[in-house]
């Protein structure tokens, strides 16, 4: 009778100490917003994105790197995919270096007049690679006309 009695008691004691260690888990958000985000790439055909005006338009959103628009005529001369990845999220710094290291290659081959007008109105950008949710770019791009995106670089480029 006596090991029983001390049976029933350890394992109550167990069975005390197991429930009260168990982690209590409280439910902290009743939504979890979902998003999808990717490198997406956004073409600006009509060539009205330049160094200037760049951060009142992706002030809100990621960018990766940026694709200047490199004239047909001396295209070969500089490399056909000649980008500028960014390193942080200051976009004004950023983008001097951008535009002080594309200047300098315009003058490297030759171009001084052409670095020159950069230097003044801005460098054209053609493309853009962010990192968004393609939501996110339709609510905060959609009010400018002739933004288009794709996944990929070469890839088929939809109306923003």
């Amino acid at each position: 009778m006596f090991k029983k009695v001390s049976l029933f008691i350890v394992l109550l004691i167990l069975g005390v100490i197991v429930n009260n260690s168990k982690i209590k888990t409280e439910m902290v958000y009743s939504e979890i917003e979902e998003h999808n985000y990717r490198q997406i790439y956004l073409l600006f055909e009509n060539n009205n994105l330049n160094t200037n005006n760049f951060i009142e338009l992706f002030n809100n959103i990621e960018v990766l790197k940026i694709y200047p628009y490199i004239n047909p005529v001396y295209a070969s001369r500089i490399k056909a995919n000649y980008n500028y990845s960014f390193n942080g999220s200051n976009y004004s710094y950023e983008l001097e270096k951008f535009k002080t290291e594309y200047l300098k290659v315009l003058k490297n081959i030759g171009l001084v007049s052409e670095a020159n007008y950069y230097q003044s109105s801005g460098v054209i950008i053609k493309r853009v690679l962010v990192y968004e949710d393609i939501n996110n770019l339709r609510n905060l791009l959609g009010k400018f006309n002739g933004i288009k995106y794709s996944l990929s670089y070469n890839g088929i480029y939809y109306n923003l």
